[in-house]
């Protein structure tokens, strides 16, 4: 009987702070809702919605350009909203693709800062890159865009060309010294390796298969770049083609790199031996034995 009365308050408490504590958890972070408005807007701007995206600005929104000539002079320009969706309009759905990464979010006292970097594409073709800059500013509960600013340079392939040649030297660099996790990193999960033998036609798994006892003994391949061609750099992916000074002569790789997460990956690689025209007929001759 003494303990009748107080349980009804003690459960009254603990079902409050049970409420409390699933209210928080179920509330999302403002850093959250920013990065969710900034994809959101993104989206918006590949389907050229221009209903979303003037809804997202506030009308007073300033729109700015820095951008560099090809011999360094800074150029500056500012647009109006109306000017703005105004052209932006004039883009059919597809045209305008925006990829971005490393996106930092930083908010305070209602106001968050969204810092990307960013690859712009017309119709699947690199035009520049360069940094966005969101401003948001929290209106009633509310975001919306009080400024957006980018960077933008027309440089880019170059940026990628020596991205990629990196990618490629350090790839046979690390066959040549054995290291196994470089030489199998810098490929896709999904990629493919074809080599000189016509049986050669491995998934990444099966040639990581073939290629450990020679990784495990300490000395793998050494290929070394006499020349390399990259022939096309369009919506993430590239095209090359390189001559090797290997142990079988002169070879030929050819292959297609993919960018993930901002880093250009190997996803299809075909390595063949050269033979000169001159002694094409020896070489059949060879084979036909």
């Amino acid at each position: 009987m003494f303990m009748d009365k107080p349980m009804p308050r003690i459960f009254a408490i603990f079902l409050i702070l049970v409420l409390m504590q699933w209210n928080v958890i179920g509330q999302k972070s403002d850093e959250s809702i920013i990065q969710e408005k900034t994809q959101a807007f993104f989206n918006a701007f590949h389907t050229v919605d221009t209903t979303v995206i003037d809804n997202m600005m506030l009308d007073e929104v300033i729109l700015q350009t820095v951008s560099t000539d090809t011999i360094g002079n800074t150029q500056f320009h500012a647009m109006s909203k109306s000017d703005f969706l105004k052209a932006f309009s004039r883009s059919n759905p597809g045209d305008l693709t925006e990829s971005i990464e490393n996106i930092s979010i930083s908010v305070s006292d209602g106001q968050a800062v969204a810092i990307m970097d960013y690859q712009f594409y017309f119709r699947s073709r690199m035009i520049h890159c360069g940094k966005d800059v969101f401003t948001w500013v929290k209106i009633e509960g509310e975001w919306y865009i009080s400024a957006l600013a980018d960077t933008r340079t027309s440089d880019c392939a170059a940026s990628a060309i020596a991205q990629i040649d990196e990618v490629l030297d350090g790839w046979h660099l690390a066959a040549a010294e054995a290291d196994s996790t470089t030489y199998f990193d810098a490929m896709t999960d999904d990629s493919y390796f074809i080599g000189t033998d016509s049986s050669e036609v491995w998934t990444k798994d099966e040639f990581l298969t073939f290629a450990a006892p020679y990784f495990a003994k300490g000395k793998a391949w050494d290929f070394k770049k006499i020349k390399r061609n990259i022939h096309k750099i369009e919506n993430h992916t590239a095209w090359f083609d390189e001559t090797l000074s290997t142990w079988m002569g002169v070879c030929r790789g050819s292959g297609v790199l993919k960018a993930e997460n901002g880093h250009w990956k190997i996803a299809h690689y075909v390595l063949s031996v050269t033979v000169p025209n001159e002694k094409i007929k020896a070489f059949i001759k060879v084979m036909g034995e």
